[in-house]
This record gives structure tokens, sequence and C-alpha cells, in this order.
């Protein structure tokens, strides 16, 4: 799709009367290797990177991109870790953050009239900030109890004999996927556990969760709801695409290029400071092609793309977004 996305872009005339051209590298799993593929990209003289794709290798990379004054964009790096990343104006992220799915957690939760909720969370660098922010978001009006797990604890006894002291109307579960699958196994082992609703993150997408949870006894099962962010279009959106993470990407590599017409230039900085104005406050459009068609029309724009809503805010992350909110069948 990336690569569909610039085909998109260069037939509707490029940017600044050029094609786009690209370069692909695979920045692996590790820091240590996201760091070299950016450090590669730089030496071949790329102005913008899409990616990291994941919270950790940009936690530990970007900050080879930012010293380098190079601007980044990721579709899929989430981590509320990354809201305050030092980037310099330079890294931006088309996927709803961490941030973002904390409101959308607490905003399900409210909407129970669940007046005590109980946030179960790995108690390292990922959980405890997650925790805060979905704590935050519920306000004052509502009983938060936070539990957190030692960082590869594999028994939660201990956890889970104070969650039934406690005795929430809610649980909220956030982590990896590692952390939500233990968290549910062991739940799903208690005959003691009363709580009507368990809220978890996106972890449940994941390949070490969904196992676990197709072998929930139904008592548990039908009580998890999962909170995620919309990572395919729904009906009614356009373009027609499936792919997962699709209109991520479209935006990331879209708001680039319109980024650097609008700016006259594709030197990383003027590209950077303006990735958030092309996003908000103007005429909508849905792509590259129209949007690029009214910037030539000395007109401001508002893209929107595939999803309708894309809103850059001026930290460089999404401002709202679309989530979906599942459950488990047998």
């Amino acid at each position: 799709l990336f690569e569909a996305t610039i085909d998109i872009i260069n037939r509707a005339g490029g940017v600044l009367g050029n094609g786009v051209e690209y370069v692909i590298i695979d920045e692996g799993q590790t820091a240590a290797r996201a760091s070299q593929a950016i450090e590669d990209l730089i030496e071949v003289g790329v102005d913008a990177i899409m990616g990291p794709a994941s919270s950790n290798t940009a936690l530990g990379s970007l900050d080879v991109a930012v010293s380098n004054g190079i601007l980044s964009c990721s579709p899929t790096a989430t981590a509320i870790a990354l809201d305050d990343f030092p980037d310099d104006g330079l890294f931006f992220r088309s996927i709803a953050t961490d941030s973002l799915q904390a409101a959308a957690i607490a905003r399900e939760a409210q909407a129970t009239g669940a007046s005590s909720v109980a946030i179960i969370h790995v108690d390292d660098a990922y959980g405890r900030p997650y925790a805060e922010a979905v704590a935050n978001a519920l306000g004052d009006d509502i009983a938060v109890e936070t539990i957190a797990v030692p960082v590869d604890d594999d028994d939660f006894t201990d956890e889970l004999d104070l969650l039934v002291e406690l005795d929430p109307q809610v649980v909220v579960s956030v982590g990896n996927g590692q952390t939500i699958a233990a968290s549910l196994q062991a739940m799903g082992e208690r005959d003691d556990l009363s709580v009507p609703r368990i809220f978890v993150n996106d972890a449940a997408r994941s390949a070490a969760t969904r196992p676990v949870i197709a072998e929930l006894p139904a008592t548990i099962r039908n009580r998890v709801e999962v909170i995620a962010p919309q990572i395919t279009l729904r009906d009614g959106a356009v373009p027609e695409d499936d792919t997962a993470f699709g209109p991520q990407v479209t935006d990331c590599v879209s708001l680039i290029a319109l980024s650097a017409s609008q700016g006259g230039s594709d030197a990383p900085d003027v590209i950077a400071s303006q990735m958030s104005s092309v996003s908000d406050g103007g005429n909508v459009c849905r792509d590259f092609a129209t949007c690029a068609l009214r910037l030539l029309d000395n007109q401001e724009i508002d893209y929107d793309g595939p999803t309708g809503i894309t809103d850059l805010g001026r930290n460089g992350d999404p401002s709202r977004a679309f989530f979906d909110l599942f459950r488990f069948a047998a």
C-alpha cells in the first residue's frame, strides 16, 4: 500500500513537479537494527521516513533521525512514551495513540454507569503511564484503584486476591499481548471473580492473546470487551481497502507529500512545519490528487484521508480517531 500510495501521488503530478522516489529498508526487531536502517536511509539522501513501525524501535532509534534533521511519520507506533519524545517537531504519527486509546477505554467504562474501576497493568515504562492515562480520563466521579503486576511475573494470585477484595464494577487490563493473555487466563481460573465487565486494549489482537481467549470459560470470555484503534476501513469509507493499517499508511505518505507541496520545498523542516496545517482548517479533501489541485489553486486544504477525520494536533499526533469495540464468540 505504501508503494501504491506513492504511485497515486506520482500519477497526480508528483511533488513540486517531480516524481516521488523511495527506498525500502527492513528496520528489524531491535532498536539497534532500526537505528542502522535509519542511518542507511539518511546516507542515500531521503527527506522523510515512514516509520519506525513499532513503539520500542521508535523509542530506541528516533534520535538518529532527529539528530540528522530528518522527518519521520509512523503509521503504527502508539506508545504514550512517544507523546513527549524530544523530536524537535520532526516526528508524526497517523495511528491513534495509546493516549487516545486510554480516553476511549475510559469512555466505555464510564458508559457502563460503574462507580468503581480497577486497572491492572504491568509495572513498567509501558504499563504505568497507560494505567495513569486511563485513570485520569475516568475523572473524579469514579473510584479508581490500580493493581501493578511486576515485570515477568507469571503468578497473578496476589493481584487477583486484591481484585476480588476490591470488588470493582469494571476491570480494565492494559499492557502488551503477553500481559493481557496472562491476566485473562488467571481470571478464567478463578470462581470468585464477580466483575461484570472487563475492558482490554488492542493487545488482545495479538497472536499471544487470541488462543488464551479461545480457551477461557464462557463466564469470563463473555465479559471481555476490546477497545482498539480502527486499522481497516469500515462500510462507507473510501477507497475500499481492508489492508491492516492501510488508512494510516496512506495518511503518512499523503501528508508528507502535501506538506512539501504546500511549503514549496522538500526540506524536512519545511515539510514538518506544514504537517498539522494541511490536515486542519481548510477546504476538506480526501485524497492527494484533489488536495494537490486545491493547493495549485492557492486554496487552504484540510486533508481528511480515507477515514474522513484525519487531524494532526500541534504535537504531531492525531487529535481524534475511530475505535473498534469488539467481543468474542465461542
